[in-house]
């Protein structure tokens, strides 16, 4: 009778190799789940003007069904009002639809409990003031629209909007959790 020889792939390599095997593996692993760049969705560079005004944008998407993803709006907003009546406030905010085009919550900046974000009176002399504006909606599944809306808080407003709306695959937990116990157990069998 024959008996079958079994092999380990670690014994076959040279000595002067093995200890380089597991470095390997994990330096593989983290790139085979490095995050992807984030794709821009649009730039905004808009002003808007009169009694509350403000506007909503929609964009459609083509995001694979299970591909979890965030949106992220960040720039910036200033106020051109040069009147008595200059100080105003905006709010902001981004929902999303999925497939079937049912609306699903989303996130309002600045976030509840708080009217909306004040902008200073402009300056006579330093001009306009940049007020950061920063925040994330995640993260959803098979979006297949995103909404962004900016509604002024003003009887008279004048404020400039600028800033890029992007969006992020979110890398799921398991993933991580995975890989994490695929090198462990590797860790384990080379102690052995």
């Amino acid at each position: 009778m024959i008996r079958p020889v079994r092999i380990s792939t670690v014994r076959c390599l040279s000595p002067l190799l093995r200890p380089l095997l597991l470095p390997a593996l994990v330096i593989t692993a983290l790139l085979s789940v490095a995050p992807a760049k984030a794709a821009l969705i649009h730039t905004f560079d808009d002003i808007f003007i009169g009694d509350d005004p403000g506007g909503s944008f929609t964009f459609d998407l083509t995001t694979p069904p299970a591909q979890p993803v965030a949106f992220t709006f960040d720039g910036y907003v200033e106020n051109l009002n040069l009147t008595i009546l200059g100080h105003t406030g905006v709010v902001f905010g981004l929902y999303w639809r999925d497939a079937m085009g049912a609306p699903f919550p989303g996130t309002a900046f600045p976030t509840a409990g708080v009217s909306s974000l004040g902008l200073p009176v402009v300056e006579p002399i330093l001009g306009p003031q940049r007020v950061p504006v920063r925040f994330t909606l995640s993260p959803i599944t098979a979006p297949s629209s995103v909404i962004f809306y900016v509604d002024g808080q003003g009887p008279a407003d004048n404020f400039h909007v600028v800033g890029d709306l992007t969006m992020e695959p979110v890398p799921e937990p398991g993933c991580f959790a995975g890989i994490s116990l695929g090198l462990a157990g590797l860790a384990l069998r080379r102690r052995r």
